[in-house]
């Protein structure tokens, strides 16, 4: 490895820091990690999925996946609803909170690339 491949690296290091220090700072949620935060933009995209659908999305195991609902609900950032349909069955939709928080996390997140890139 060269001195400029580990100034590169250290820089990345660092920027990867402040995005999870800015995003910690303007959500007022402490430290959401990377999966809960992809989680959310999954459930924008995709309101209702089932647990199945997580888990498969997050390359996790269903028990992970309903770990980190139970998170993610316990922050008022998701819901969990019954199917109308069929009630084993358990449907997750972003609350007005996860709405809100996604909105932010976007912003701070362009701001910090067009930073970075100027």
């Amino acid at each position: 490895m060269t001195s400029s491949d580990l100034d590169l690296e250290e820089l990345a290091f660092q920027i990867f820091r402040l995005i999870k220090r800015k995003m910690t700072i303007a959500t007022g949620f402490g430290s959401l990690s990377i999966l809960q935060i992809h989680t959310l933009v999954f459930l924008k995209e995709n309101s209702g999925a089932n647990m199945s659908d997580i888990a498969s999305f997050s390359q996790i195991e269903l028990p992970s996946a309903t770990s980190l609902m139970s998170k993610l609900v316990d922050l008022d950032l998701v819901q969990r609803l019954l199917d109308k349909k069929d009630r084993r069955v358990i449907r997750i939709e972003l609350t007005e909170n996860g709405a809100k928080l996604l909105s932010q996390t976007v912003k701070i997140r362009r701001g910090l690339v067009n930073f970075s890139t100027n």
